[in-house]
């Protein structure tokens, strides 16, 4: 019975990472019966629904991974999910807030970037997660070895940040969100470009 369960087990993680297909719905429903609490597993049928063009279904699939991932203290997996069903069914103010608000009372780990986006007001919220954009890399290739060089990779980035902050310095508010935009797209984790955005719509509200 043990090795029946990490035998489930071994091929739900395989779906999560990509190493596994399934194509059908039914043979993912199954799965999700036997895994009704896994967040990633509702993200990745979702991912299926959407490669069907059920679009309402994946929308209810990404909404309820979403919720799993914040009673699992992920914050970073909910956003996700939640940007990816409401890019198919366009929310309402009042839809979204109440996920906001629930973000904001959930206790997550004390990662800068965590602490950070809690500290957001509603639409400073809105305005950074609208600049996030999903990268699907499949499992098992490597897309960069130990030593490569990062060719100007942080000075561009660093470039962009100096340029923001020059910008604000004249005023100019608008050319300096859009330094740190592109900051963010160069590194989506490097910190100092969100407390530089944080830092600009506290002086200029959006």
């Amino acid at each position: 019975m043990d090795e029946k369960i990490n035998g489930q087990k071994s091929i739900a993680r395989h779906i999560i990472d990509g190493s596994i297909t399934v194509d059908s719905v039914s043979d993912f429903e199954s799965m999700l019966g036997l895994f009704p609490d896994n967040p990633a597993l509702f993200n990745a049928f979702g991912d299926l629904l959407v490669k069907k063009k059920s679009y309402k279904a994946a929308a209810r699939a990404y909404g309820k991974a979403a919720g799993l991932f914040v009673d699992s203290a992920e914050m970073f997996p909910a956003i996700l999910c939640k940007i990816l069903q409401w890019r198919i069914i366009k929310p309402t103010i009042d839809e979204v807030r109440p996920f906001f608000s629930n973000l904001q009372r959930t206790k997550f780990n004390s990662s800068p970037l965590q602490i950070f986006f809690k500290s957001l007001s509603f639409t400073e919220m809105i305005s950074i997660t609208n600049l996030l954009k999903r990268i699907r890399l499949p499992a098992g290739k490597v897309f960069k070895k130990i030593g490569d060089i990062e060719i100007n990779k942080l000075d561009i980035l660093q470039g962009h940040l100096s340029f923001g902050q020059i910008y604000i310095s004249q005023k100019n508010y608008i050319k300096a969100e859009k330094e740190y935009q592109k900051a963010i797209g160069i590194d989506p984790y490097e910190t100092d470009s969100y407390y530089y955005l944080n830092y600009l719509y506290q002086i200029h509200p959006v």
